[in-house]
């Protein structure tokens, strides 16, 4: 047959020819799943059932090499804590097999992980690291990059097996015509390669993406279909595949003629033999470029979220060490009163440091789950800012920065939202000018009404944004500088939980820069009340000033002594009479014996907690104190924690660590309140 040596001949493209396909389109992925808990087991299942994949579970490290074994997977979800066989030693073992080498492991985990641990993670050939729970619809993304890779992989094996398979017979009673119509209706890549290397055909896909008439071809070598930059590396392989004449895989790009556009291609070669001698090379190349892609974008995401916890682990040591080393000198006794002082200073600024790098952490979590929680009324937007520019001055005089407040309008502008919400959008954008703006510079903050917006900008003359980094300015762990060389402290994170709260309020935010040394102008847009639903709140002020507790009366419970200690302490020198509690049986009996004005409650205590003991009191005649109002003390902040202390029976709920001026502010309110129902 004219231009087609070897074994390429016409297939048989009859009913079994259709079968095949038909196979080949119903074939699944399989999917390892390794967990010794059963319920975790069942729960993974459940999320990736609907990928319609087959799914093999293991209970132990043991059992999972059993089955490596005994299947090729398409990706592995790997339980990190389990008993006798870990899941980083199980995937060391993986790894040393090779047919199991490469198979891509997502480890998981419900425990607490060490910055090392992640990194020896990634070294046994972990492709991600995910926290259990799982967000269901972020595992299945994941797992489905996987899966359609090993499955396009399949298709290329079938393939090429499909062509080698051919009985020559039948493709000599078929003719050369049905067989190009194949190879034509392929979505792959396909060339056929005489032995000394040189393409005789190629199939109408890569005509296509060559820009020439599909079917003989020029002798000439394959990798002319390979794009400049990867040519080196493949054509490395290739030489050694004719020389050893074995199949061989290659990942390249190829650069389409219609639009100039490289995308990514995964190519298998293998060669056909008749006897022992090499007549026919067969190239099929398939796309990969949007796996290829997220790979990219899921390796820079790990980069910088290990940057990130090497961060965060940097930046909350640095006060740690400050409140350790000043608290010790303080135990030692050898300070004289000026530097007791000075010491009480340095440890009160850096646990207030620490405190607020946790619940920007915290903020993170809570926005990433679409919990960031909002209490909306009506907000003077003019009252926020003022008081965020008020309270950052004494940072922008110490730099000797010229903080200017320009507001548009002797009126205010009413916006619906969370002022205290507000305020931190405004306190870190304000925070991030003075930061990165040198002394001599100045700070512009403006206010003004655009399109029934209200506007707010904030500029600066600072070292400015470079333009590669402007787009990633709120995404999460990304920051300029990363690592030792950082030229500024913090964890990077106020600029993305600034974008989230913004988002809550209906608004939008940029940031503008034309490029380094030439500052920066961040840009907020809120719609101004008045073209919104109008509301009946009256508007809420950011700042709650604290009040005298003199003569209150306050049952304090808390089984932590520090803790208790610290709040009696704040609450005494208030004017308060305390009645301290270390827990809630003695909570009860200390309620037996007097009647407090407000109650003040820890959640988590042991035998009995805070939801039990106000369930209890509540369930008391209101002459025995079921009436007593009460407050919530937590760790927690979220709003399905402060609904549940309200539907327990609590009033209020402050979180932990209790500002004192909101916790005093607190008591006053139930104080007043209930004086007020008695009247």
């Amino acid at each position: 047959m004219a231009g087609m040596p070897g074994r390429i001949q016409p297939h048989d493209l009859s009913a079994s020819g259709s079968s095949e396909r038909e196979d080949s389109q119903r074939s699944t992925a399989p999917i390892l799943i390794v967990d010794d808990h059963q319920p975790s087991l069942l729960a993974l299942e459940s999320v990736l059932k609907p990928l319609g994949q087959t799914l093999i579970t293991a209970k132990c490290g043991e059992e999972a090499l059993r089955h490596i074994l005994a299947h090729d997977f398409a990706v592995i979800l790997m339980d990190v804590r389990m008993p006798d066989l870990d899941g980083m030693n199980t995937a060391q073992l993986i790894r040393e097999r090779e047919r199991s080498a490469k198979v891509p492991i997502i480890f998981l985990t419900a425990a607490p992980v060490e910055t090392a641990e992640v990194f020896r993670a990634y070294d046994q050939g972990a492709v991600d690291f995910l926290p259990k729970p799982c967000d269901p619809h972020v595992l299945r993304s994941k797992v489905r990059v996987f899966v359609d890779l090993y499955l396009k992989e399949e298709m290329i094996r079938r393939q090429a097996a499909l062509l080698m398979q051919r009985d020559r017979e039948a493709f000599a009673r078929r003719g050369e015509a049905r067989f190009r119509a194949l190879l034509d209706a392929m979505p792959l890549c396909v060339l056929a390669i005489r032995p000394n290397g040189m393409v005789y055909y190629w199939n109408r896909t890569v005509a296509d993406y060559l820009g020439k008439p599909p079917g003989e071809a020029p002798e000439s070598s394959p990798l002319e279909i390979v794009a400049p930059e990867d040519s080196d590396s493949a054509a490395r392989l290739w030489e050694e595949a004719l020389r050893e004449t074995r199949p061989v895989e290659m990942q390249f790009r190829m650069r389409r003629a219609s639009d100039g556009v490289e995308r990514w291609h995964i190519c298998r070669a293998v060669p056909e033999y008749d006897e022992d001698r090499v007549t026919t090379w067969i190239w099929a190349a398939t796309d990969i470029n949007d796996y290829h892609e997220a790979r990219e974008e899921a390796e820079a995401a790990n980069q910088a979220k290990d940057e990130f916890l090497a961060t965060v682990s940097h930046e909350l040591r640095n006060p740690l060490t400050a409140i350790l080393g000043w608290a010790r000198l303080l135990q030692s006794g050898s300070l004289d009163q000026v530097k007791s002082s000075r010491a009480m200073d340095v440890i009160v600024n850096n646990a207030q440091s620490q405190a607020a790098m946790i619940e920007d952490i915290l903020d993170l979590s809570r926005a990433a789950q679409g919990k960031l929680g909002v209490q909306f009324a009506i907000v003077d937007f003019v009252q926020v800012v003022k008081a965020a520019v008020a309270a950052a001055r004494p940072s922008a005089e110490e730099k000797s920065l010229a903080l200017h407040e320009e507001i548009e309008g002797d009126h205010g502008y009413l916006v619906r939202g969370d002022a205290n919400r507000l305020a931190q959008v405004v306190s870190n954008l304000l925070s991030n000018a003075i930061k990165f703006t040198p002394s001599g510079g100045s700070v512009t903050v403006g206010l003004r009404e655009d399109n029934s917006h209200v506007e707010l900008t904030i500029a600066d003359t600072g070292c400015g944004i470079r333009p590669e980094f402007l787009p990633l300015i709120f995404e999460r762990f990304h920051q300029a500088e990363a690592g030792a060389a950082r030229i500024s402290a913090g964890l990077g994170l106020g600029l993305s939980i600034s974008r989230e709260l913004v988002a809550l309020h209906n608004g939008a935010i940029v940031a503008a820069s034309e490029g380094e040394g030439k500052g920066a102008i961040f840009t907020v847009r809120l719609p101004l009340q008045a073209s919104l639903e109008a509301g009946a709140d009256a508007p809420a002020s950011p700042v709650q000033s604290a009040r005298s507790l003199a003569g209150i009366r306050v049952l304090l419970v808390d089984d932590d002594k520090d803790t208790r200690d610290m709040m009696l302490e704040v609450l005494t020198n208030s004017g308060a009479i305390t009645i301290p509690a270390p827990s809630a049986r003695a909570a009860l009996d200390a309620l037996r014996e007097s009647r407090p004005d407000v109650i003040v409650s820890d959640i988590g205590m042991p035998l009995e907690d805070g939801y039990s003991l106000i369930r209890r009191i509540r369930s008391l005649s209101p002459e025995q104190g079921g009436c007593i109002p009460a407050c919530a003390v937590t760790g927690w902040n979220s709003a399905s924690e402060r609904q549940r202390a309200i539907s327990a029976g609590y009033q209020l709920h402050v979180t932990k660590p209790a500002d004192p001026e909101r916790l005093i502010a607190a008591i006053y309110s139930l104080a007043k309140g209930a004086s007020a129902a008695r009247k």
